[in-house]
């Protein structure tokens, strides 16, 4: 979320605060999910799925996804995966 008075930027989730260049030993950088327009921290996308996760995602080249979104997007992927190993039609 943008703050205009501060010009500053929080994480939708855990609410830590900083410009959007800036950068921190702890919460590292904001990133702004291209779903759903939040924004999060790299701390809180690696405390829910991990280094080698969020490293895939930034250097993929493909979509930034706020932590929610890829819970979102696992949980439809593993559902879909399911149903062409039953042999459902998807």
């Amino acid at each position: 979320m943008y703050h205009e008075k501060s010009d500053t930027y929080s994480c939708d989730i855990c609410g830590f605060e900083m410009g959007w260049e800036d950068h921190d030993d702890e919460h590292g950088e904001l990133w702004g999910c291209e779903l759903c327009g939040a924004t999060f921290c790299t701390k809180c996308y690696v405390e829910r799925h991990g280094r080698k996760n969020y490293d895939e995602m930034v250097q993929s080249g493909g979509y930034i996804l706020c932590p929610n979104c890829e819970d979102k997007l696992g949980i439809e992927e593993k559902a879909m995966k399911y149903r062409t190993s039953r042999g459902h039609e998807v």
